[in-house]
């Protein structure tokens, strides 16, 4: 992974889990191999795991001590069906959003392989394009005025544009 690319990973985990985390230095991390840097990675994301898991046991402590529960219990038919209910009421009846979203990936795809250069779409480009059109078949089906929608679709294309830097 070059090392632009990890900075921008590094960041993202940082806003996403509200902490800092440790970043090897540019000249540490050309020194380091394949294997190594994949390791170095896999630390990172441990550590915004940490960072997150620490952060959601604050937010729900009511005193100081966090019991972990081993247990997990199985979802019943009407915590799925409440849990459904409550995405449509949020994000708009799924069948809608599905067709629209679709429909935008189709239309796309289309059009690239007719018209465009497909071979210089990267997996990382085709991902985040698809995810804007997600996004925006719920804005179409939810409140287009919801700031989040917004700033995930700039995430994705942040995506895009680091993508492009690296080729």
């Amino acid at each position: 992974m070059k090392y632009k690319k990890l900075q921008h990973v590094i960041a993202n985990l940082e806003h996403i889990v509200g902490g800092t985390i440790e970043l090897p230095t540019k000249a540490d991390w050309k020194k380091l191999t394949n294997n190594e840097q994949e390791s170095a990675l896999r630390e990172v994301i441990n550590e915004a795991f940490s960072i997150a898991a620490s952060v959601a046991c604050a937010l729900t402590e009511e005193d100081d001590t966090v019991q972990p529960s081993n247990e997990t219990e199985a979802p019943t038919s009407n915590s799925i069906n409440s849990i459904l209910a409550e995405r449509g009421s949020n994000y708009g009846e799924f069948p809608n959003h599905a067709a629209l979203s679709q429909t935008l990936k189709s239309t796309f795809d289309t059009h690239v392989r007719t018209h465009g250069k497909p071979e210089l779409f990267t997996n990382t480009m085709n991902e985040a394009i698809e995810m804007i059109f997600h996004k925006l078949a719920v804005a179409a089906n939810t409140d287009p005025t919801d700031k989040l929608i917004w700033d995930d679709i700039l995430y994705f294309v942040d995506q895009i544009k680091v993508d492009c830097d690296e080729s």
